[in-house]
């Protein structure tokens, strides 16, 4: 989270948040990696509005549908990690790629609690913001969302933040 911020905080957009790209050093930190398809500010790169990159089971859902996406299609993506460590498998699967993001745009997420009983009771809560629909309506920042997993604090939605980075 806290690395995902600091690239957001230099504006950059990672577009491609994964377990694959969250590397964990020897003394056990995390480390995100890979920022190959990543996008600061309105740069010229490898794609143009339209265009979609990334992994379908991690992808945000205006990524998937192939609009321009900002900091906060990161933060859904973490969210989507961060479901598949906690329930074994990402909230959305399917027989193929295009099945995944389709479900990412059209469907809400089952409750993480079917596949985890033993959690506490604000983890379906937080992580239905963080996994909302509305880019608006999700966290302010990684480290709030991990702050509000870990004290059961989901609050009130963001309040209009500074524009960051956009990348189509």
């Amino acid at each position: 989270a806290a690395g995902l911020d600091h690239a957001h905080a230099a504006g950059l957009v990672h577009r491609d948040i994964k377990p694959a790209n969250i590397l964990v050093s020897l003394d056990g930190t995390p480390k995100l990696a890979d920022f190959g398809i990543s996008r600061a500010g309105n740069s010229r790169g490898l794609t143009m509005t339209g265009a979609t990159l990334g992994t379908p089971d991690y992808m945000s859902p205006e990524q998937a549908s192939g609009q321009p996406v900002d900091y906060r299609s990161d933060l859904y993506s973490l969210a989507v990690v961060t479901y598949a460590l906690l329930a074994g498998e990402p909230p959305f699967g399917g027989d193929s790629a295009l099945s995944i993001a389709v479900a990412h745009v059209n469907q809400a997420p089952p409750p993480v609690s079917k596949h985890r009983s033993d959690l506490p009771a604000h983890v379906d809560a937080v992580l239905a913001r963080a996994l909302a629909k509305n880019p608006a309506a999700r966290f302010a920042s990684a480290t709030e969302f991990v702050d509000a997993l870990l004290s059961g604090a989901v609050g009130a939605a963001p309040a209009a933040r500074p524009a960051r980075a956009a990348a189509p």
